[in-house]
């Protein structure tokens, strides 16, 4: 999906090719995304891998896409001038807002996609790779469309673009219902908080430390119990400072508590058989989880990839920019109770933002 970008009269692209799917897609995606969090992780939040070369076993243009995004968007000439080190071409937006676009090799291996992490164009990307992951099947239909469209525009990108769109829009209506579990599911509301450092911190190299949750009641949406349990991270086990001084939790806490497969099991044992709605303020949390989950081999249960992002949805429904869960209390007038970065606390709180906006989200 977003391997394809527009193009202009001074900016000549290559023919569509549509290859076989390469198994060190993956391998390479990762090499890469190292190397950019080497040089900037002090200044993003999470780095995912989109498009067609994301989705094992699919055809696709041999380019590989990569969603970078920034709590909040901001691409200065440091930015720039270290993926220019990295050997990509930036070529600003390119024909869309709110989107900074780099170009690496020619013909083009990578495209990288630089926004502000949960805007729209994070969460159409995440979705539409997401729920082709989850549907291998629909998958295979759009290996197929793909292929005959690149021989009938091999040389027409534009126009394999514009082909594409109709289907791309169905499968993201689908792919939105299959965001949302069956009505009467109850609301799992999660707030993670994990190994922190003032500098160099991104999500691949954070461990969990402690998992909040809170679940709801599906129609009243009231609270109905609560779970909190620390988590002894492994590859670096001593608490910064930084990390100390922003959750509360200290190096006792940790240096006694059960490692992630155990704590997460408990945690699975807590949440049930379901149905249930995973919600977490932001797409934070459903990162972490998948992180923590590969590193330690875990499969990810179902349940956790159909993610409500409440952060994302609040701001759409009140036209505002990305606020966090602070800004939202204020907004609601909802005063904060308990220690912020403590992840109990902060599921009980957007635990009471959730009362209020899920209603009128239609959820």
């Amino acid at each position: 999906m977003a391997e394809d970008t527009p193009s202009g009269a001074d900016d000549p692209q290559p023919p569509i090719e549509v290859v076989t799917y390469d198994p060190s897609w993956p391998n390479q995606y990762e090499t890469e995304r190292d190397r950019i969090y080497e040089l900037l992780g002090d200044r993003i939040e999470s780095i995912e891998h989109i498009g067609s070369t994301a989705i094992k076993g699919l055809a696709a243009k041999p380019t590989l896409d990569m969603l970078v995004g920034q709590p909040v968007l901001k691409v200065d000439d440091g930015i720039v001038e270290s993926m220019i080190s990295l050997g990509y071409h930036y070529l600003e937006e390119y024909g869309i807002p709110d989107r900074h676009f780099f170009r690496k090799g020619s013909p083009p291996t990578h495209h990288l996609h630089w926004v502000e992490i949960d805007s729209h164009f994070w969460e159409v990307q995440v979705l539409f790779r997401d729920y082709m992951r989850d549907h291998p099947e629909e998958a295979q239909r759009y290996e197929t469309m793909k292929i005959k469209l690149a021989e009938r525009f091999h040389n027409d990108r534009p126009a394999y673009t514009k082909s594409k769109t109709g289907y791309i829009k169905d499968v993201l209506e689908r792919a939105k219902l299959w965001r949302f579990p069956p009505e009467g599911s109850d609301y799992i509301i999660v707030d993670l908080e994990a190994t922190c450092w003032e500098t160099g911190q991104h999500t691949n190299r954070m461990e969990i430390i402690e998992i909040g949750a809170v679940r709801i009641d599906s129609k009243t949406k009231e609270p109905l119990d609560d779970f909190s349990i620390f988590v002894h991270p492994t590859e670096e086990p001593t608490l910064s400072d930084f990390c100390k001084k922003l959750t509360s939790i200290t190096q006792p806490d940790i240096d006694n508590a059960l490692l992630f497969p155990d704590a997460f099991e408990k945690f699975l044992e807590w949440v049930g058989d379901g149905p249930h709605r995973f919600c977490s303020w932001g797409a934070y949390d459903l990162k972490q989880f998948r992180v923590d989950c590969d590193r330690n081999n875990i499969p990810m249960p179902d349940w956790l990839e159909p993610h409500v992002n409440l952060r994302r949805m609040f701001s759409a429904k009140r036209e505002i920019p990305s606020t966090t869960m602070i800004q939202a209390l204020e907004i609601l007038n909802i005063p904060l109770s308990g220690q912020h970065h403590r992840g109990i606390d902060d599921a009980r709180n957007i635990a009471k933002i959730a009362k209020i906006i899920l209603p009128y989200l239609g959820l």
